[in-house]
């Protein structure tokens, strides 16, 4: 979610690259290839660097490169290219989390719109105290192996408490947060959503900076906040917190509609945050936000 507030630009054009279907022919590499290359022909076939090839077509789960002043693409961390599908796929056993588990064992229902607060306030300043939230659907939690799958990033190992938080808002799909309606874990989502972002660059760190082993560990993950008014809610990480926007290291950047119903009413004022919120994961996933799963 880059963003005023989110990263969700940076990952922008995977989506559009996957939904394109372009005019000119690409010479696939051989199957089974792991790390393979395959020189492009679409919008020109020269470059000076890497950026000169951000808008070539590639497949989904691959990045783009400049190699040999020629526009090539080369699979992701944990991707090999699979000229029968013609797509780079996950080699098995690559994702460091329990998400390839949940999503072959659980079911999951059509994209939810749940709220974090259910009451309708009035007011244009933060409501009283209340500890009544509407929390994350039950029947799609799964235990997330937080220690067995390697997740450190903001005292994961040990549950424990990130404080001095200060809670922002962003919009999914907005010119002015620099959204698009596609999250950093892969995914479609929209602002009745019971989402929140961390700081990126702490779960890419914990996974040598791979998006998709940082993503398939810690999207869905379940978090509970307590705000210093002493609202507490449940909500699951479904995006990245550009870091340039992070003023303290547990800063969260929350999706409209949840934040402004803690908020107690909507606004549009970007200097409108919640200080002193501490939050902590809970150990648990929501199934239905897998990383890289609703597309």
């Amino acid at each position: 979610m880059v963003s005023s507030s989110s990263i969700s630009a940076l990952v922008a054009f995977v989506f559009a690259a996957a939904e394109l279907s372009s005019a000119f022919p690409i010479a696939y590499p051989l199957a089974d290839t792991v790390g393979a290359e395959s020189r492009l022909f679409a919008r020109g076939t020269s470059c000076n660097k890497k950026a000169d090839c951000n808008n070539v077509s590639r497949p989904r789960n691959s990045f783009s490169q400049c190699k040999s002043n020629v526009c090539t693409f080369r699979c992701s961390t944990g991707y090999f290219w699979n000229a029968n599908t013609s797509l780079c796929q996950m080699k098995s056993g690559v994702i460091a989390s329990s998400a390839a588990a949940a999503a072959a064992t659980i079911t999951r229902g059509p994209i939810p719109n749940p709220k974090a607060w259910t009451a309708t306030p009035t007011t244009t300043a933060p409501p009283a105290a209340s500890t009544t939230p509407a929390c994350p659907d039950e029947s799609y939690m799964v235990d997330a192996k937080i220690s067995s799958t390697g997740i450190t990033g903001f005292n994961a190992k040990s549950l424990g408490w990130n404080t001095n938080a200060i809670m922002s808002w962003f919009r999914t799909d907005s010119t002015q947060d620099s959204t698009n309606g596609h999250s950093w874990c892969y995914n479609v989502y929209d602002n009745s959503q019971p989402g929140f972002a961390p700081d990126v660059s702490v779960m890419l760190a914990n996974f040598q900076w791979s998006n998709t082993l940082a993503g398939a560990a810690y999207c869905g993950l379940e978090a509970e906040f307590v705000l210093p008014n002493g609202k507490t809610t449940k909500l699951i990480l479904m995006d990245g917190f550009d870091p340039k926007w992070v003023k303290t290291p547990s800063s969260i950047d929350v999706i409209y509609d949840t934040f402004m119903d803690l908020w107690g009413s909507t606004m549009n004022d970007k200097n409108s945050v919640f200080q002193g919120v501490k939050w902590r994961f809970t150990g648990r996933r929501d199934s239905r936000y897998l990383f890289n799963t609703l597309n």
